[in-house]
């Protein structure tokens, strides 16, 4: 867990005690990601004066670090400021592939690039040009088939294949995440601000399907977040809808929701989260209730102020369901 005096805690899973500080710094530019069979390894990127280059691991039992891959070796005679997904991406569901982008003293992104841990190898690269614009994040797909970009400027996502070959572009995108459908092909969930839906799109081909459509009529402010890492369940999402006064106007409002990945699918709703969120409040941003999900679906954590607008006391909460809880719906 991430505090928000940047350090990193590590936390029992089963009685949500806290076990220990971990000796990583750099908050939010550090990235820590687990290891996807090794319970004891992360990884992370080292914040350095020199510029944040290096993807290390880290023992949570012993603390030893080791450098994993230099990406400034990828980039001679440049000086980077960083090589990292930009806070939001995350690697393939086995670990192999990390979608990246490498920017410069000024934040300027000079680069994407996609980074094979199985061959400590960058696979691909591509020089970006200056009339792109800002870039939000970018990450790497589910099955590490297709790279995507957030080209902010351009209010568009940017998709690639993984020799970042440009594919298509995506507009309207909010808050999203990867997932796989039922059939276990890779798709894009996400806030579709052009056409108020909660919308998936389809990798390989760029369609879009409409799966609910979201009733702004009484809630202006309403946002959502989404997490898509319940691999193991493919054609499920987590969704938490934030930013609508407390007592609520309609099903989706404050409340995190498991949703199936078909038009006016199934939703399972799980819990109210209590969080008050208020665009005004600068400190409310730690209150949207960022849901997430463990592999197989049965724990979600999400993040609640629990009506304490405008502080920054932000609590964790996880919900426990039952391993066979899909199949007796």
């Amino acid at each position: 867990m991430r505090s928000l005096q940047d350090s990193f805690y590590l936390y029992d899973a089963q009685t949500l005690k806290p076990i220990k500080k971990l000796n990583i710094s750099g908050g939010d530019f550090a990235e820590p990601r687990w290891d996807v069979i090794d319970p004891n390894k992360l990884y992370y990127i080292k914040v350095e004066d020199t510029g944040n280059t290096k993807l290390m691991s880290y023992n949570i039992q012993n603390h030893q670090t080791t450098l994993v891959h230099d990406f400034a070796t990828d980039f001679p005679g440049q000086s980077l400021a960083a090589v990292w997904s930009r806070y939001e991406g995350s690697p393939s569901n086995d670990g192999r592939y990390c979608g990246l982008m490498a920017q410069d003293q000024n934040w300027n992104t000079l680069a994407f690039l996609i980074y094979d841990q199985f061959q400590d190898k960058v696979i691909a690269k591509i020089n970006v040009p200056p009339d792109m614009g800002s870039i939000d994040s970018v990450s790497i797909s589910p099955l590490g088939n297709y790279f995507i970009a957030a080209a902010s400027d351009k209010n568009a996502w940017i998709v690639y294949d993984q020799t970042l070959k440009e594919l298509y572009s995506l507009k309207g995108v909010g808050h999203c995440d990867f997932a796989l459908d039922a059939n276990e092909q890779e798709v894009l969930v996400y806030q579709d601000t052009s056409t108020d839906y909660i919308s998936m799109a389809d990798l390989a081909t760029g369609k879009v399907t409409p799966l609910w459509q979201i009733d702004f009529t009484n809630a202006p402010n309403k946002g959502f977040h989404f997490s898509g890492r319940a691999y193991k369940q493919p054609g499920w999402v987590i969704v938490g809808c934030y930013g609508v006064a407390p007592n609520g106007l309609t099903w989706m409002d404050n409340t995190i929701f498991a949703m199936e990945l078909k038009p006016n699918g199934r939703v399972v709703r799980l819990a109210h989260h209590h969080s008050v969120y208020d665009a005004n409040q600068e400190h409310d941003y730690w209150a949207e209730p960022h849901a997430t999900a463990n592999r197989d679906l049965t724990k979600i954590l999400f993040t609640s102020n629990w009506g304490k607008t405008g502080t920054e006391q932000v609590e964790m909460y996880m919900i426990e369901l039952p391993n066979d809880w899909i199949s007796k719906l």
